[in-house]
């Protein structure tokens, strides 16, 4: 393991490695130039496009009021909110503090580290700070997690649950302050004859400080972020990651409730379709078609059949004798008759016989009973009643829920 060099504090031209433990201040003071840095800094989480997407946020809203139950259907509404980290850049390294602490590769010499030597301290203080949340790490949240964050992209979430109903933001936020571990000072080559001196509390955050940035800018590094929602769950990406607050994207409740409402409109159309219903009400209108039946009953008319028949006829006749001739005598006589003759008069009898006319009538009736048939036309009518439908309520609903990750090793 390479280690950075410090000052024997039991003697001043003793030099002795740095323990981890005294690391953590350079750490501390590498965050604290991270956290300086705005949203446009090399490694710094942002929300315009241009760097590596670190995950996207839904925001699914209904389209409708609370209260509302459209006879349509409930519509859904959703905006899509990527968050990019700036990777694949390089900090400056020009800044007059910028200076690289040495090693001691012999008992007389001493050397600068190397890029990779610088790498491997860098990322062991990545993880001293990104685990412990020190100054420059970030935060997902609603609010501030404490007084020690600022907020570093405001409202980069937003969260509508319906058309009317509130809203809640999320923001990234960024640790500025903790309280400092205790100082210890690597030492640096200063000038060009090889003269070992401390390093100030200035140079330690700009070496150490930009030399993270262009780190935690090379992709699956320490300190990259990610942003997952529960179905994905933590990054399978190499590493450990831990959680550093969630979003949640929620909706207001629904349900189907039963309500009276009037509703009026005009509806015209074709209608089609098999309608069975108890009617009653009067029918008024022509009866137009064919009666075929047997009719039985009794006819009464004048029957009038000018054609001669065969039939009987027979008379009778009272007659008195002339006294003058053979005295005294009353009788009758009776003729009868067997042959033609024509007939008039009244007919009366029982009549039963198939009857098939075309008959055609007003017909005006008050009708009971239940129609079953098919309905083909147009209805133009308003309705008032009760309806059972989807309606969006004043309560909330968790649709999915963001977390933010961070490599921390």
């Amino acid at each position: 393991m390479v280690a950075t060099l410090k000052l024997n504090a039991t003697d001043a031209g003793d030099v002795k490695e740095m323990t981890t433990t005294e690391e953590q201040y350079l750490a501390y003071q590498a965050g604290l130039q991270l956290a300086a840095m705005n949203a446009n800094g090399v490694g710094a989480l942002d929300a315009a496009t241009g760097g590596t997407t670190v995950g996207t946020y839904s925001n699914t809203f209904y389209n409708q009021a609370i209260g509302t139950h459209p006879g349509s259907g409930l519509s859904i509404g959703t905006t899509n909110t990527s968050l990019y980290q700036n990777t694949g850049a390089t900090a400056d390294y020009t800044d007059g503090n910028f200076h690289r602490p040495i090693k001691q590769y012999s008992n007389v010499n001493f050397k600068e580290l190397t890029d990779a030597e610088m790498n491997e301290v860098v990322d062991r203080l990545s993880t001293y700070l990104y685990t412990n949340d020190y100054p420059g790490s970030y935060y997902l949240a609603s609010s501030a997690p404490s007084s020690a964050y600022d907020t570093h992209l405001s409202n980069v979430f937003v969260d509508t649950q319906a058309s009317n109903g509130s809203t809640i933001n999320y923001s990234i936020y960024q640790r500025q302050s903790i309280t400092a571990p205790t100082a210890v000072l690597p030492i640096k080559l200063e000038g060009t004859d090889g003269t070992i001196k401390q390093m100030s509390a200035a140079e330690i955050k700009e070496t150490f400080g930009q030399w993270m940035k262009t780190r935690v800018s090379v992709a699956n590094s320490i300190g990259n972020y990610q942003l997952r929602n529960s179905g994905a769950g933590a990054p399978s990406a190499t590493g450990t990651w831990a959680a550093k607050g969630t979003a949640t994207d929620t909706r207001k409740a629904s349900s189907d409730v039963n309500y009276s409402a009037a509703y009026s409109a005009a509806y015209s159309g074709a209608y089609t379709s098999n309608y069975t219903q108890a009617f009653t009400g009067d029918f008024t209108g022509n009866f137009t078609g064919n009666y075929t039946g047997n009719y039985t009953g009794n006819y009464v008319g004048n029957y009038n059949n000018p054609t001669t028949r065969p039939g009987f006829y027979a008379r009778y006749r009272y007659y008195q004798v002339s006294p003058s001739q053979f005295g005294s005598y009353i009788g009758y006589y009776a003729i009868t008759y067997y042959g033609n003759a024509n007939y008039v008069g009244t007919y009366s009898a029982d009549y039963s016989a198939a009857y098939s006319a075309d008959y055609t009538q007003n017909f005006t009736q008050v009708f009971t009973g239940d129609f079953v048939g098919n309905f083909t036309g147009a209805y133009t009518g308003n309705y008032t009643g009760n309806y059972a439908g989807e309606t969006i309520a004043s309560s909330n609903a968790t649709i999915e829920t963001y977390t933010l990750y961070v490599r921390v090793s």
